[in-house]
């Protein structure tokens, strides 16, 4: 089991935020996420990769303008 699937909601939702900030930040136009990206640098599993798109559905969902 992962490090983000231990994390509060509350402590998630603040991390994607700002991770999405940072790719909003790089490019307006698309938030996009590689496998690689998840796997091996945020050092995810299958669980926790799970949880953080559902997560950054929702957040992105609530950007949508």
């Amino acid at each position: 089991m992962g490090r983000f699937v231990e994390m509060k909601s509350e402590e998630l939702f603040e991390f994607i935020e700002n991770y999405i900030a940072d790719k909003i930040a790089k490019n307006s136009d698309e938030v996009r996420y590689s496998y690689f990206e998840l796997k091996v640098k945020q050092n995810m599993d299958k669980s926790d990769i799970d949880r953080f798109l559902k997560c950054s559905r929702i957040i992105l969902e609530g950007l949508r303008l």
